[in-house]
């Protein structure tokens, strides 16, 4: 998909340095304690969750626009949560490839610029946050900023 259609196909404007995309996004921050975010006609919701087939459920059962996850990268030995958090990766992306969404890989600093939006928004709800729910949305925040960029897996 190019640029261009990319910004069609979200309709894509930004106005004051917010962005407004139609459609359904779902963000992963995978890991031992799962972060995930979702934007349904315009409504943010977070959740945090220690099992995989939440995940897998929420991506299978939602009609989603864009799944957007955090990718793993290590340089020398592999931990318990380390093997947990690149399973939880492969399953999301069979699952992309089974319902033909195309997935958006993010690396873990590129939700940097973005926790503080976050955790604002996440501040406004009556319910308490995790970690992960703020990173997760960070990471939707940040491709529903750059939507028009993003290069597809």
């Amino acid at each position: 998909m190019s640029v261009k259609d990319a910004a069609e196909r979200f309709s894509i404007t930004r106005t004051n340095q917010t962005l407004t995309s139609k459609g359904s996004f779902i963000a992963i921050d995978p890991g031992g304690n799962t972060g995930v975010a979702t934007k349904v006609n315009g409504v943010y919701k977070t959740e945090t969750t220690p099992l995989p087939d939440v995940v897998f459920v929420h991506i299978n059962n939602g009609e989603w626009d864009a799944v957007i996850y955090e990718d793993f990268n290590t340089g020398g030995n592999i931990s318990k949560d380390g093997q947990h958090t690149l399973k939880l990766i492969g399953g999301i992306l069979a699952l992309c490839w089974r319902k033909d969404i195309k997935p958006y890989r993010q690396m873990p600093q590129e939700r940097m610029a973005f926790l503080a939006r976050a955790n604002g928004i996440l501040k406004k709800t009556t319910l308490k946050s995790t970690n992960h729910e703020k990173d997760a949305l960070a990471h939707l925040l940040r491709w529903e900023y750059n939507a028009a960029e993003q290069v597809q897996d």
